[in-house]
């Protein structure tokens, strides 16, 4: 669970919820102008780590087939748990949180399917580890 959840909902409070609680102590307690104040308060760019941050969680799974089988349903929970999780925060973030949000060309959705060929090569050599 450590590996799968608490990364994110950290990453929520770090990057979203501080940098706001701290934007607005600092506009009550500062004379700034308008301009200074929107550019404290204003909220980060949304960015698509998030295919990294999967992929890694799906490596970590993958590996978990390696191991002893009393493992694999804890890990399997783990990686449920963590992209629920994952997609609610980016749902709220896209909705709530950031700024704009723009795919423009569909090169970033094709490197991530390329990148996923890394967990599938573990799937393969696990299955090939096993029936030996």
């Amino acid at each position: 669970q450590a590996c799968f959840v608490l990364p994110f909902v950290m990453e929520g409070l770090f990057t979203v919820i501080l940098p706001y609680h701290l934007g607005t102590r600092i506009v009550r307690s500062r004379h700034l102008t308008l301009t200074q104040s929107e550019a404290c308060l204003a909220p980060i760019i949304f960015d698509l780590t998030r295919y990294g941050d999967i992929l890694v969680n799906l490596t970590l799974t993958a590996f978990a087939f390696f191991t002893a089988s009393g493992w694999v349903l804890k890990t399997l929970v783990g990686l449920l748990t963590g992209n629920l999780v994952i997609y609610i925060l980016d749902h709220c973030r896209v909705l709530r949180v950031v700024r704009n949000f723009y795919l423009n060309s569909a090169q970033t959705d094709s490197v991530a399917q390329q990148l996923l060929s890394i967990p599938c090569g573990i799937l393969a050599a696990c299955t090939a580890f096993q029936l030996q």
